[in-house]
């Protein structure tokens, strides 16, 4: 399966959005950016972000724990 088949089901989320799916503000999930050293773009977290972000924090049904 390529890379652009495994994003398919991703669409960009703000960080609000994002934050609300961890079930945490955008201030902790901001904290865990810097915590693991991610470094996002201003706009909108597009696919190829939020593969990242999942990658590293873990998907948000897991569990919450970081």
């Amino acid at each position: 399966m390529n890379n652009k088949q495994n994003l398919s089901h991703l669409r960009p989320k703000s960080r609000k959005q994002l934050a609300d799916e961890y079930g945490v503000s955008p201030r902790t999930l901001r904290r865990w950016f810097k915590s693991k050293e991610l470094i996002m773009p201003p706009s909108l977290l597009l696919p190829k972000d939020l593969e990242l972000i999942y990658n590293v924090l873990g998907n948000p049904e897991r569990g919450k724990s970081r």
